[in-house]
């Protein structure tokens, strides 16, 4: 309700076209700015889960597309964060990061195996070894088959 209070549930839609439900990232960062939580007021970067692991191994912070029209923070019209309604919501929208055109990918990567282990490595970066596994061999990361 206090979200419609500040901004109208018409316009909200008028922006996103996402369905109203309680668990879009929209109202939770909406309850955070309510409770003026530290973690929103010190937030450099707004991620989704999959943003966060394509950051996590591209070093790259964006909001891939798909991802971040499901949040009912991005406005598809525009095509870009529905920055108006994020102000008037008490919702930081500095940070939000850019959403990249459809075609944007994060780098290659490989897992390269060594005698420590494994790490992943950008397909620019000259692997030192890598491991094949026959097909119905066990994996060493998982109780799997390759």
């Amino acid at each position: 309700a206090e979200a419609f209070r500040r901004v109208p549930r018409e316009q909200i839609f008028e922006r996103t076209g996402i369905q109203f439900m309680q668990i879009n990232t929209l109202y939770q960062l909406l309850a955070l700015a309510i409770a003026r939580d530290p973690a929103l007021e010190i937030a450099a970067t707004f991620l989704t889960i999959p943003d966060l692991l394509n950051f996590w191994l591209s070093g790259q912070k964006a909001c891939e597309f798909t991802n971040a029209t499901t949040t009912q923070c991005y406005d598809p019209r525009a095509r870009d964060w529905a920055t108006p309604m994020l102000d008037a919501l008490g919702i930081p929208s500095a940070m939000f990061p850019p959403v990249p055109k459809m075609t944007w990918m994060p780098p290659p990567m490989s897992v390269v195996f060594g005698a420590g282990g494994f790490r992943l490595a950008h397909h620019t970066e000259r692997p030192r070894k890598q491991a094949h596994f026959p097909a119905g061999s066990r994996s060493p990361m998982a109780n799997s088959e390759v």
